[in-house]
């Protein structure tokens, strides 16, 4: 008898998961090495852990949790992307804590976050199968979006990026629901868009100056170049592209 889709997909992402956990890069100590949703949650939002150490734990979870999908992005996906972006006042995400210098971080972030990875090639088949949906925050979408919900959903349902993607609540309230890579890469345009990341935005300029003095490897060009142009008194009435993605 054919085993399920769904067995089928979280086959070939344990393999994945089994290949990547066997290459070069530093393991998870195997004492701490977290097995259940829970305790990836627990590490997730500790202080006291190593960003490597946390990237390796989602890793480890994944790996473990082949068959179970479902159960991890339902329970860890939004705690792993607000580790990710975060805009709390004063907190720091994982992008923004790798921009400050640490190029041996920002690398081990940028592989965690490769389309080649892991977690990447997990929400692929998550979303091949429609495992689920996220509601984006409403007042975190571009404020023409937001009047195109109330004033014209079906028009923005037609096209993209929001085809097929808007749906009503029981209060009768249009949300834009996505899938799980979408739903990441329009926290990745928020995040680029963010005005609360332009206070930030000198001091990447000034990293990229002392990157002339550092060693042989550089932070990777994605880290600063969504900033550009965003910084009040920048002269910048030009719209950002990411805007223009959303």
């Amino acid at each position: 008898m054919a085993a399920p889709a769904g067995h089928q997909i979280s086959s070939a992402v344990g393999k994945n998961l089994s290949d990547a956990s066997t290459g070069g890069a530093a393991g998870v100590p195997g004492a701490n090495k977290p097995t259940t949703f829970e305790e990836l949650n627990r590490i997730l939002q500790s202080r006291g852990t190593t960003l490597s150490h946390r990237i390796q734990s989602v890793l480890a979870v994944l790996e473990e949790n082949p068959e179970d999908l479902r159960g991890f992005f339902s329970t860890c996906y939004q705690p792993l992307l607000w580790q990710i972006f975060n805009f709390d006042d004063g907190a720091s995400g994982w992008l923004q804590s790798v921009s400050t210098g640490n190029d041996r971080e920002a690398w081990t972030l940028l592989d965690f976050l490769s389309p080649k990875g892991p977690l990447m090639k997990a929400v692929l088949a998550a979303d091949a199968d429609g495992l689920m949906h996220f509601a984006f925050p409403l007042e975190r979408l571009p404020v023409r979006t937001q009047r195109l919900l109330q004033t014209d959903p079906v028009g923005l349902n037609a096209r993209p990026p929001y085809r097929n993607c808007v749906q009503r609540d029981a209060n009768d309230r249009c949300h834009v629901h996505l899938g799980l890579y979408h739903y990441f890469f329009f926290w990745s345009a928020y995040y680029a868009c963010s005005a609360a990341r332009g206070s930030s935005s000198a001091g990447l300029a000034g990293n990229g100056r002392r990157q002339a003095h550092a060693g042989t490897h550089s932070r990777p060009q994605w880290m600063d170049w969504p900033m550009a142009g965003l910084m009040p008194g920048s002269g910048g009435q030009r719209i950002h592209p990411y805007r223009e993605l959303l």
